[in-house]
């Protein structure tokens, strides 16, 4: 083995031995401070009081009023992860949802298979049919009004205690605008029986 003796020289700030000028000049022209002469210089009450102040109250006040809403829905709306990706969806399908239409549902689409079948021509004609028909039964049913010349036997013949209501059959949502109109005929007719009496 051998010994190897290292001298390490001595390091920059060790080697300046006097105080530093120029950054002691920098930070007097800074701060506005002064050089310190004899050791009672320090202990001079020479400082300026300033009475100059700013309010912050109207700036934290604006700062409370925009956080308070943010506070309300932090503390009342439970938002996790699965609705930030809903979020994130619903934003990024914006564009999408002007160039193409919503899906359909079960109920919207047996919506538009009912008003495709009930505007067809022939769902018109069999609607109409069934109007004729209810129409010729109310007429075959409601009593011949009496001539001036059978008055007399009119009057004579006696009229009956209880008159039972014909009865119809139910009816279906095909023919509820048919039983409609064969009712408003009913009456116009039975109007038109009272006038000539």
């Amino acid at each position: 083995g051998r010994t190897v003796g290292l001298v390490a020289p001595t390091a920059a700030e060790y080697r300046q031995l006097g105080p530093n000028e120029p950054f002691l000049a920098a930070l007097r022209s800074a701060t506005g401070g002064t050089i310190i002469e004899t050791p009672l210089d320090p202990w001079i009450h020479d400082l300026v009081a300033t009475s100059q102040f700013t309010d912050l109250w109207p700036l934290l006040l604006m700062f409370a009023l925009l956080l308070w809403p943010l506070d309300i829905a932090l503390r009342r709306v439970s938002v996790g992860r699965r609705e930030f990706a809903a979020a994130g969806a619903w934003v990024r399908g914006i564009g999408g949802r002007r160039r193409r239409a919503a899906p359909r549902t079960a109920t919207g689409a047996s919506l538009f298979a009912a008003r495709e079948r009930g505007s067809s021509t022939r769902a018109r004609g069999a609607l109409l049919a069934q109007a004729r028909d209810a129409s010729a039964a109310g007429d075959a049913r409601a009593p011949a009004a009496p001539s001036p010349s059978d008055a007399p036997t009119a009057a004579a013949a006696p009229r009956p205690a209880t008159t039972q209501p014909a009865t119809t059959p139910p009816a279906t949502p095909a023919s509820a605008s048919a039983e409609g109109h064969d009712t408003i005929s009913r009456l116009r007719e039975a109007k038109r029986r009272a006038r000539e009496r």
